[in-house]
Formats: C-alpha cells, sequence, structure tokens
C-alpha cells in the first residue's frame, strides 16, 4: 500500500531509491502527466485515486490529495491537453471522468 520511487542518474542511468510514500489501498497503476508535475496512482482496493505532486529537483513524490473513483479501478488515462483524467472502473463497467 505504497508507491516506491526511484530516480535515474542522468549519466550512468542507474536507478536511485528515493524511499516509498503511502498510497490506498491496492495500488495499481500509475501515470504521470506530460508536463512532469503530478503523478496519479489508482487504488483498487481502496477505490480511488491518490495525487501526487513532483518536485522537479529532488523527483520525490508529496501527496497533494485524493478522488473516489467507481468500483475496482484499474487504470487511468490523462488527456493529452493536460486537462481530463478517465479511470477505468472493472466492477462497475464504468468510466470516472475528472476534470484536472
Amino acid at each position: 500500500n505504497s508507491v516506491s520511487q526511484f530516480a535515474a542518474d542522468p549519466k550512468s542511468g542507474i536507478l536511485n531509491d528515493l524511499g516509498t510514500v503511502p498510497a490506498g489501498t491496492t495500488p495499481v497503476y500509475v501515470a504521470v502527466n506530460s508536463a512532469g508535475t503530478f503523478a496519479y496512482v489508482v487504488n483498487s482496493g481502496s477505490n480511488d485515486v491518490y495525487v501526487y505532486s513532483i518536485n522537479k529537483k529532488t523527483r520525490k513524490l508529496a501527496f497533494t490529495s485524493s478522488v473516489a473513483t467507481g468500483t475496482l479501478p484499474r487504470m487511468i488515462g490523462l488527456h493529452s491537453g493536460g486537462k481530463f483524467a478517465y479511470v477505468v472502473n472493472e466492477t462497475t463497467d464504468n468510466i470516472s471522468r475528472y476534470s484536472i
């Protein structure tokens, strides 16, 4: 029920462990917006999405909010313009739509 964070060294490509951040129950999918400023983690066990800001310098995640989804969410898709997010919910057979 956490997200592991890693940052790649720009010269060697070696991954450096940045620790973990708490997530909801059973995180199953992560998406990062095209600007690299926010990460979205889908939690299928707690039926929600956690939103994290991404520190540009350290690349570490900081929890900012969460939003409820339908039952058993599986993945999230972000609109190319960065204005919308869509979450696929398996048990309720629908898609949750959000404004960003």
